[in-house]
């Protein structure tokens, strides 16, 4: 009767010991987790530190050309790398702490897929033949590209018609920017983004299409933009009319290149700060 009451006095703090150990997994999860949110707030802080310094301490805007808009120099690349090398070479100045390379990057904004990497059946069994119980995990990750893809809409316009009064009636396809274009809008202003804010020009876009799967050629590309700045020009006259009614405004000169090397091309760019009525208007002249 004693070993009986003994044996179950046991399995009880076994039991409870189990118990106890979960707690503490658990716990230990739940701070892992806030120590992970206390790092990422470090690093936002520094980084806001890093860069009231460099606006206090470091060049300007106009010296520097860090930020000015270059938007119709081809060889623009270049220059920006040059520049993001100077400018992190003076924030470093100031900011002596090493970073990893590759270990800032935001996971959270990136579709998520997980994969776990679990023992099979027979390797959950111990050399001394119980059962292994999961007690913990180790989480690693890598950032995977998917290339960009192509699909075909096909727009199919049914059509009624009445026997007694030769009548046909003909559905409507919705209204576009620019009508008879092969290309949706959606592509035409991937296009605008690729040329005028990665600087990518329009024969190299039309190779990368090419090894997509799409042969598109570049002419047909820069008669896209074309078509595109017509189809906007309303939209840029409309905001003209609005520079006169502005009382806090913003502009900025920039020159240049141009084919001819007698003349000087200039690059306006306005910025309304009004509350009600912010927009950002640019000028070639």
């Amino acid at each position: 009767m004693k070993a009986a009451e003994t044996t179950h006095l046991q399995q009880t703090n076994v039991h409870a010991l189990q118990s106890h150990i979960h707690e503490l997994l658990k716990e230990k999860e739940t701070l892992e987790e806030e120590n992970a949110s206390l790092k990422k707030q470090l690093l936002w802080l520094e980084e806001q530190v890093n860069l009231s310094k460099q606006k206090r301490f470091g060049a300007s805007s106009e010296t520097s050309g860090a930020i000015q808009l270059q938007l119709f120099d081809e060889g623009i690349a270049k220059n920006e790398e040059a520049e993001e090398s100077t400018t992190t070479q003076k924030i470093a100045g100031y900011d002596r702490k090493k970073k990893s390379v590759g270990r800032h990057i935001d996971f959270s904004r990136f579709t998520k897929e997980q994969i776990i990497h679990d023992l099979t059946e027979a390797e959950k069994i111990c050399r001394c033949g119980c059962a292994l119980h999961k007690v913990d995990k180790d989480t690693s990750y890598q950032v995977d590209y998917i290339p960009e893809t192509f699909k075909t809409i096909e727009h199919i316009t049914l059509k009624y018609a009445c026997k007694q009064c030769d009548l046909i009636k003909s559905a409507k396809k919705p209204e576009t920017a620019m009508p008879k274009c092969l290309a949706t809008t959606r592509l035409v202003a991937e296009v605008i983004a690729k040329k005028y804010e990665q600087h990518l020009p329009l024969y190299r876009q039309s190779k990368l299409f090419k090894s997509l799967g799409a042969d598109i050629p570049d002419n047909t590309l820069g008669n896209w933009v074309m078509g595109a700045a017509e189809a906007l020009i309303p939209l840029h006259e409309a905001q003209k009319s609005q520079l006169a009614l502005i009382h806090r405004l913003q502009a900025d000169e920039t020159k240049i290149k141009t084919v001819s090397p007698n003349k000087e091309g200039y690059f306006w760019g306005y910025h309304s700060l009004e509350a009600h009525n912010r927009f950002i208007l640019f000028e070639y002249s």
